[in-house]
């Protein structure tokens, strides 16, 4: 037993001489990539482009951030430290990979190694600690949202920041010290593209018991609690969402029992006549050539719109006006709104091609054929449900990003977006700003296009020499005009009037003349107007009657 303990002493003195005679290693090879010298080139393209689209993805998050007011709240402070670890984590590693791939030249010196390995070791645990203090302001947001402007303070977000930031570098610093005390002797070939924690240790001819127990202890303060707590917040989360009701009750004509069923013989006689007009408008237009022009192809669009938008709120209401329960589903909810801003923000734009093609008609007659091409008209009406469906989509999936919370219950007859707003149970001031943004863009933009339209139009109107031709030229005009007041009119009523007569009941009775009332008066404004509908529908019968008949003699004989 005493010559055996002997001969391993002797053994452990033998390699730690043989060590010490030995010529310390001063650089690296990194092998990472080399096996594939046909692709070198393909692979610094990709991974350049990777770099630069990193760089500039996360600078512009940076710059936003900064830049807007409305974004220095907690989420996006933490978004843009997020932003800069990303920008620094990546320069770590790239440049070197990319160079290495376009030189060949794999070598890194040592103390260029712990450099690298220091930063890339400082930003992974700082990334770690942000992403947990990001879904703890998460979790304040969704569970704690009428303390959370408390809570999560500009001080208390500097804290949670600074604290990432220093505790990575700081227990990283200690990890590279320690390494730099070893001694690296034997191979210097690393099989890695950049100096990894482990490739490095396994280089190491010292005893690395030690460094592997450092090393295990840092990555576990780094990666297992900072997981837990992101655990922990989003059960928390989980749990409040499941807790949110699933339903909204909708209050509108509540108080009315009694004159419920004559609300609901009202609603299903103008439904009925809505969908009528516009379904025959479409059907006439569609069947008679002589209709087929851009003024028609515009018409028949407005028609499409108002049955998709009558029939996302009226049959709803006429159920609501027969049963107890007033209940609508979150998803159900956020449908109608998507419906009603899709086509509520295509019938502006539609309204303001309309109006252009007025403008043709009149001011350049000679080249309305030209100008109103059929692709031309394709194009102005697929910009118009392109435009409602995008902004739809985006404001709907917006809005109901939200918390709500608290009460289920909607003062309105459908899911208006004011009453909807104030079931959230956060600050709604930035929400409110961009619904403006939203409403002057892409409603008032139109408005201005139209009035500037008609402008040029009465202009125009005015300097023809005879009365029959400026007669003519209104009438071609008055039907659009009519209806666009009538629109707008309701619309400019119902957002810029005095918030003192803003009341839930006030608000109802003017919803229910926009969605309800309004549709059912355009189809009549086109028909009763229109002596070429007129025209074209009492042909479209008698064509129908003559048909009916001779297929009744036919079978007689």
């Amino acid at each position: 037993m005493i010559c055996s303990k002997m001969r391993d002493t002797r053994q452990r003195n033998a390699m730690v001489w043989g060590f010490e005679n030995q010529t310390a290693i001063t650089e690296f090879i990194l092998l990472g990539f080399g096996d594939l010298p046909a692709l070198q080139l393909l692979l610094f393209l990709l991974f350049l482009v990777i770099y630069i689209v990193t760089l500039a993805g996360n600078i512009v998050i940076i710059a936003l951030v900064v830049a807007d007011q409305h974004l220095h709240t907690p989420m996006y402070f933490f978004l843009g430290n997020l932003s800069c670890l990303e920008t620094c984590y990546t320069s770590t590693i790239l440049p070197r990979m990319l160079a290495s791939l376009l030189t060949g030249d794999r070598t890194i010196s040592v103390s260029g190694c712990l450099v690298q390995l220091y930063f890339f070791g400082s930003l992974v645990g700082t990334e770690c600690y942000l992403l947990a203090a990001m879904s703890y302001d998460r979790y304040l947001a969704i569970c704690k949202p009428l303390h959370y402007s408390t809570h999560m303070n500009d001080r208390f977000c500097l804290h949670l920041a600074v604290g990432a930031w220093l505790s990575a570098f700081l227990v990283v610093t200690i990890i590279i010290f320690l390494m730099s005390q070893l001694t690296f002797c034997g191979p210097n070939e690393m099989d890695h593209f950049f100096c990894d924690l482990t490739p490095v240790i396994k280089l190491s001819c010292s005893v690395t018991h030690q460094m592997e127990l450092v090393t295990f202890l840092g990555s576990f303060l780094f990666t297992l609690p900072p997981f837990l707590l992101t655990l922990t917040s989003y059960i928390c989360i989980i749990t409040a969402i499941l807790r949110i009701p699933s339903k909204f009750i909708l209050l509108g004509f509540g108080d009315f029992h009694e004159m419920q069923p004559l609300l609901f013989v009202t609603f299903l006689f103008i439904y009925t006549i809505t969908m009528s007009g516009n379904i025959v408008i479409v059907l006439v237009i569609a069947l008679n050539p002589s209709l087929h022009t851009p003024m028609y192809f515009f018409l028949v669009n407005l028609s499409f719109l108002e049955i998709c938008y009558t029939s996302s709120v009226v049959p709803q209401l006429l159920v609501h006006l027969l049963v107890e329960q007033k209940t609508i589903t979150i998803a159900g909810c956020a449908a109608q709104m998507y419906v009603i801003t899709c086509t509520g923000l295509t019938e502006c734009c539609l309204l303001a091609a309309m109006a252009y093609d007025r403008y043709v008609a009149i001011c350049h007659p000679l080249h309305y054929r030209t100008i109103m091409s059929g692709r031309a008209c394709t194009q102005l009406a697929g910009a118009s449900w392109t435009i409602g469906n995008l902004v739809g989509v985006a404001q709907t999936t917006w809005i109901f990003s939200l918390p709500f919370c608290g009460s289920n219950r909607i003062h309105h007859f459908f899911c208006d977006l004011p009453p909807v707003l104030k079931m959230a149970c956060t600050d709604i001031s930035q929400n409110k700003i961009m619904v403006l943004t939203v409403s002057v863009l892409f409603i008032m933009g139109p408005f201005l296009l139209i009035i500037l339209s008609y402008m040029c139009i009465i202009s125009t109107i005015f300097k023809l020499p005879s009365v029959e031709g400026r007669r003519k030229a209104f009438s071609t005009c008055s039907s659009h005009l009519m209806v666009v007041t009538l629109f707008y009119g309701m619309g400019l009523f119902t957002y810029l009037r005095p918030k003192s007569s803003s009341t839930p009941e006030n608000d109802q009775m003017v919803s229910l003349v926009i969605t309800v009332a309004a549709p059912v008066l355009n189809p009549i404004i086109y028909t009763l107007r229109n002596k070429e509908v007129k025209g074209a529908f009492r042909k479209t019968v008698e064509k129908s009657i003559f048909s009916h008949n001779w297929r009744k003699q036919r079978m007689k004989h």
